[in-house]
């Protein structure tokens, strides 16, 4: 079935590494300003687990999604403070993330299926009929998943970074990602797969977390900042144990046949130089019979970060006609 598909991935990198799909991920927590209208917090039970969500701003609802798998959503804040003028941006702590975690993270209480319910049970609790659903990277695997499941919850997808509609397009994103990174990054990329699953837990976390910081600087047209985004990154704030669980379900999805009977307004927005390339987006917009692609120059995997006023406008242009 489709809802025990995806969100669990992994790319084959060259030299046999493997990489989870959250190093094209990372977090930034950007501060929201103190004036900024209506921010609030809630919790809601599912499933046998209380999760938790933010939200920012007052008006029509839009539901954010974070990547990863096993990310906190706290990196996509400043995607949450563009839609804040006009909209109820709600930021999800997803299972197995931030304050939504399990007593034990096990297939039994981290899936996509419970993820999909946990978006149905907290639309209920708000009382929305419909709301829009943004999701990032494997957040954008989610938002698919979620409309697949419950087409008629959704008044529109907003798709940034996405994901392709099936999983053999990922093989060369790994390569991809590798070449980017200068010979010294590379040797030690190598290095550290090498090491595999020796030493502690701590010491094979510590290990990851230098390999996604590797990645994330080259995931962005301007390094420096690229660099200062990639250090935040921390055992704290990306969740190995949700991301292991989530990566061991069935690698090669195909989604295309169920998105194919979506008729759902779909906005895809991707960077020019993400990992994910244009081409690969193009994928995701072919599958989707009502989506459109716009793509943002000079902007890597995170382009809210490198050209905000440019995401801001085509998301709310986007919006405004749906």
């Amino acid at each position: 079935m489709a809802s025990r598909l995806v969100l669990n991935l992994l790319i084959t990198l060259r030299r046999g590494i493997r990489v989870p799909l959250c190093v094209v991920l990372s977090m930034a927590f950007l501060c929201l300003p103190a004036a900024l209208a209506q921010q609030g917090q809630g919790t809601f039970e599912n499933a046998g687990l209380t999760l938790y969500y933010r939200t920012l701003g007052q008006g029509s609802p839009v539901l954010i999604l974070a990547g990863g798998p096993g990310m906190d959503v706290d990196y996509m804040l400043p995607v949450a403070r563009l839609l804040a003028k006009d909209h109820t941006a709600i930021l999800l702590e997803q299972r197995g993330t931030g304050r939504s975690m399990p007593a034990k993270i096990a297939p039994e209480t981290v899936s996509a299926d419970l993820m999909l319910s946990d978006m149905e049970a907290l639309r209920t609790k708000l009382r929305y009929r419909q709301w829009v659903v943004l999701g990032h990277s494997a957040g954008s695997l989610t938002a698919m998943l979620y409309a697949v499941a419950h087409p008629s919850s959704i008044r529109a997808l907003v798709l940034l970074g996405t994901m392709p509609p099936n999983f053999t397009p990922l093989l060369k994103v790994g390569p991809s990602r590798m070449a980017r990174l200068g010979p010294a990054e590379q040797a030690r990329m190598a290095e550290l797969s090498k090491l595999g699953n020796t030493g502690t837990v701590a010491q094979q976390n510590a290990r990851q977390i230098e390999m996604l910081r590797m990645t994330f600087e080259a995931e962005f047209v301007d390094k420096e900042a690229g660099h200062r985004f990639a250090q935040t990154m921390t055992v704290d704030n990306f969740h190995m144990g949700t991301s292991a669980v989530l990566e061991t379900a069935l690698p090669d999805y195909d989604e295309r046949p169920a998105l194919a009977k979506l008729h759902i307004p779909t906005l895809i927005v991707q960077g020019r130089q993400d990992s994910l390339d244009p081409d690969l987006a193009a994928l995701t917009r072919d599958a989707i019979p009502d989506a459109q692609l716009v793509i943002a120059e000079k902007a890597g995997h995170f382009g809210w970060l490198e050209q905000p006023e440019f995401y801001r406008t085509t998301i709310e242009t986007f919006l405004r006609g749906k």
